[in-house]
């Protein structure tokens, strides 16, 4: 989720780590609007997503959960 990152960028950072663990990501970008609609619209991918761990790379469920 991000207001600022654009797919350019997030699919450049994302050739290294495909290199590393062996496999493609197909990553899903979207605003903090957009996911928040979403949330409340109870869109099956998003929701599906809400009931799976994370691994919080930066931040904490706090911060997630604050930004949502």
């Amino acid at each position: 989720m991000s207001n600022t990152l654009g797919y350019g960028e997030l699919y450049g950072a994302l050739t290294e780590v495909e290199t590393v663990i062996g496999r493609k990501v197909s990553p899903t970008l979207y605003s903090r609007a957009d996911w928040r609609k979403r949330l409340q619209d109870d869109d099956p991918f998003v929701a599906l997503l809400m009931t799976q761990p994370r691994i919080h790379l930066i931040g904490n469920e706090y911060d997630f959960a604050e930004s949502a």
